[in-house]
C-alpha cells in the first residue's frame, strides 16, 4: 500500500518552503525575547510597529513594481534627495546651521505634498526611459538613481565642501514620524502607522490599474506609455515619503542611508516571496513580513548583536530568495505560464 502524505503537512511544508526567510526571522525573534523576556510589552511592539511604517511604504511601492514586472533601484536616492529637500525647508527656527535660515520655516502641509508631486514627475521620466527609449527597468532606474545621488550631494554641500546634516526640525515636520493618536504615548496608534497602512490598502485596491494587460484587445502603446509612467511616478512618490517619514522619526537627515534603504526595502520584499520576474505574490505576506523583518532588526539591537552580522542576513535574504524562485521557475517551465495572467492579478 503507498503512502498518501497528509494534506495539511503538505500544505505546511510548501508553506515554509517560500516563506523559509520569514520562518527563519520568526524563530530568531522568539530566541531573542526568550534570551531578554523584557521585550515583550507594548512599548516594544510600538516602537516595532513605527520602525516598520516607512519600510512599509517603500515595500508596498517596491512591491507594486514586482507585481508589474519591473524593478526600481533608485528607491534610496529618491528617498534620500525627497529628505533633503522637504528637511531644508522645515528646520525649527532655533536649531543651529540652518540651510535657509534667511527663510521662516514652511508649513510640512505644504512642503510634503509638494515634495511627494515633485518626485512623482521624476518617477514618470523612469516610464517614459523604459517604455519608450526602450531602456532595461534595472538600467533606466539606476542612472536616475546616480542622478539623484549626485544631486543630493550637490544640494548639501558647503562652500568648503563638506556635507551639512540636516536636524532641528519643525513640530509638524516631527509629527509626521513620531505623531501618536491615543491618550498617553505607549497606549497609542502612531501617525506614521496609519498613513502606511492607508497607502497599503489604497494600492491593493488599485493594483489592476498599474498591472499590464498586454493580452487586452484594442491596447496602445500610447496606453502602455501612461500607464508605465504612472506605475513609476507612484512608485517614486512613495520611496519620497517614505525617506521624509525616516528622517522626520530620527530628526535627523544623518540617519538616512540610500544604500540601506534599499536593501531593507528589497530584502522585505523578498522574504514575502515575490517574484524577481512578476506576476507572483501576495499583499498580505508584504505587510506581514514587513512587521517580521522590523522586529527581527528592532530585537537583534536590543539583545545587543553586533550589526554587521545583522547587515549578513540582509544581505543573504534576497540573495537566497531570488535563487529560489529561479529554481522554482526552471522546474515549472514547462507549464508556459510565465506572464502576468487574469487568475495571477486575481491573486494578488
Amino acid at each position: 500500500m503507498d503512502f498518501i502524505p497528509d494534506p495539511f503537512f503538505v500544505r505546511l511544508r510548501r508553506f515554509v518552503l517560500q516563506y523559509a526567510a520569514a520562518s527563519f526571522l520568526c524563530l530568531c525573534v522568539v530566541v531573542f525575547a526568550v534570551i531578554d523576556t523584557s521585550l515583550i510589552s507594548v512599548r516594544n511592539i510600538r516602537n516595532i510597529l513605527s520602525d516598520a511604517a516607512p519600510l512599509f511604504v517603500s515595500a508596498s511601492a517596491m512591491a507594486l513594481c514586482l507585481f508589474s514586472g519591473y524593478i526600481d533601484f533608485s528607491a534610496g536616492a529618491s528617498a534620500c534627495f525627497a529628505a533633503a529637500i522637504a528637511s531644508s525647508f522645515m528646520q525649527a527656527p532655533e536649531s543651529a546651521g540652518r540651510m535657509f535660515a534667511f527663510l521662516p520655516p514652511f508649513p510640512a502641509f505644504a512642503v510634503i505634498p509638494f515634495v511627494t508631486v515633485l518626485f512623482f514627475a521624476v518617477g514618470m521620466l523612469n516610464g517614459f526611459l523604459i517604455k519608450r527609449v526602450s531602456l532595461p527597468p534595472w538600467f533606466a532606474t539606476f542612472a536616475t538613481g546616480s542622478v539623484l545621488t549626485a544631486l543630493t550631494h550637490i544640494y548639501l554641500c558647503t562652500k568648503d565642501m563638506q556635507l551639512r546634516v540636516l536636524e532641528g526640525f519643525t513640530r509638524q515636520y516631527t509629527l509626521f514620524g513620531v505623531g501618536y493618536i491615543g491618550v498617553n504615548p505607549t497606549l497609542s496608534i502612531p501617525i506614521s502607522v496609519i498613513f502606511s497602512l492607508f497607502v497599503f490598502f489604497a494600492l491593493r485596491a488599485g493594483i489592476k490599474r498599474f498591472l499590464p494587460e498586454a493580452d487586452a484587445p484594442g491596447r496602445s502603446v500610447v496606453q502602455d506609455l501612461k500607464k508605465t509612467m504612472f506605475l513609476f511616478g507612484t512608485v517614486s512618490s512613495l520611496f519620497a515619503l517614505s525617506g521624509m517619514m525616516i528622517t522626520a522619526r530620527a530628526g535627523s537627515i544623518a540617519s538616512l542611508s540610500a544604500g540601506e534603504f534599499e536593501l531593507h526595502t528589497l530584502a522585505v520584499c523578498f522574504t514575502a516571496s515575490l517574484s524577481l520576474f512578476g506576476a507572483r505574490g501576495s499583499w498580505a505576506a508584504v505587510a506581514a513580513c514587513t512587521f517580521i523583518y522590523s522586529a527581527f532588526m528592532y530585537t537583534a539591537d536590543f539583545v545587543g548583536i553586533n550589526r554587521f552580522v545583522t547587515l549578513a542576513f540582509r544581505t543573504l535574504i534576497p540573495l537566497t530568495m531570488v535563487w529560489i524562485d529561479i529554481v522554482k521557475r526552471k522546474k515549472t517551465a514547462n507549464t508556459g505560464n510565465s506572464g502576468i495572467t487574469g487568475a495571477n492579478i486575481n491573486r494578488l
